[in-house]
């Protein structure tokens, strides 16, 4: 009997690390269309993951890459600091090329690392997450490309399927409307700090963290192999941008609880750093783009 017991303790542990190793966000922060659609929880993963091209604008680099938009709006143009998320969204969406590298862990009973690279090159994505440690190891790389997805998960081969499809099984669109797969509008801003920094801008930007989170609970179900989504009890967010809202570095905390025959609490935080924003970039393995 005790045996039992201590192989059904050690298998629960490998499956709440792997569910607890939710990331990207999510994208992963994977979906095309992600953020400034309905803050209600039932906004379905592909209205939040799909990017139109005329969302994406041309832009030459200078400071961090990246120039003046022609519209020439500035952070400190804007009156309302609750904006500033939104207009960091805006922004986001409408750039034609980064990359983004994702450096955390996740903490449940013991440490899970987290990696991640998402580059976009007009309208190409590249989108890799892996999370590894002694008991568990978990990837994903996909690939964008009109309205398709070529993607390889966990040992699986190769698959193509429909943005919608892919959506439907992983809930996070990498470059959609939104930060990190959550939604950022004004119903689930919950509040906006100014944080003093030395250049560029940083803001501390707390989000409601079941109406912000529906994309990510369906990535979470999915990487932990959950029975039901997850339960997030806080997103928190810090932007940092040069003064046209060209993302810098995007830090987030995130807390969310799991059941798996009792409740299991898990803590993530990560910070993912941009370059060569509107800038030259490649995509490694790009011949993945040829099925799409």
């Amino acid at each position: 009997m005790k045996r039992l017991v201590y192989f059904t303790l050690s298998v629960m542990l490998i499956f709440t690390l792997s569910a607890c190793s939710n990331n990207k966000a999510g994208s992963v922060s994977i979906d095309t269309d992600d953020i400034i659609v309905s803050s209600s929880v039932s906004t379905s993963a592909e209205e939040s993951l799909s990017v139109s091209d005329d969302q994406i604008t041309s832009a030459s680099n200078e400071e961090n890459n990246s120039s003046e938009p022609t519209d020439v709006e500035t952070v400190e143009s804007v009156a309302d600091i609750n904006e500033i998320p939104i207009k960091f969204v805006e922004r986001f969406v409408g750039l034609t090329s980064f990359k983004g590298v994702t450096d955390g862990q996740t903490n449940a009973f013991i440490t899970q690392k987290i990696d991640s690279v998402l580059i976009r090159n007009g309208d190409k994505v590249y989108f890799q997450t892996v999370s590894d440690s002694s008991l568990v190891h978990t990837s994903l790389t996909s690939y964008f490309y009109n309205g398709k997805v070529n993607y390889k998960y966990k040992d699986e081969d190769f698959t193509v399927v429909g943005l919608s499809e892919y959506l439907d099984k992983f809930g996070v669109n990498p470059v959609g409307r939104a930060i990190e797969g959550f939604v950022v509008n004004a119903e689930t801003i919950l509040s906006v700090e100014k944080l003093q920094t030395e250049s560029n801008y940083s803001f501390k930007v707390r989000l409601d963290p079941d109406k912000s989170s529906a994309a990510n609970k369906v990535q979470t179900k999915e990487f932990g192999g959950l029975g039901a989504e997850p339960v997030f009890k806080s997103v928190e967010l810090v932007l940092t941008m040069d003064k046209y809202f060209n993302p810098i570095t995007v830090e987030l905390t995130t807390e969310y609880t799991i059941n798996m025959l009792f409740d299991i609490d898990c803590v993530q935080h990560y910070i993912v750093t941009y370059t060569n924003v509107n800038g030259e970039v490649s995509v490694p393995d790009e011949q993945h783009f040829n099925q799409l």
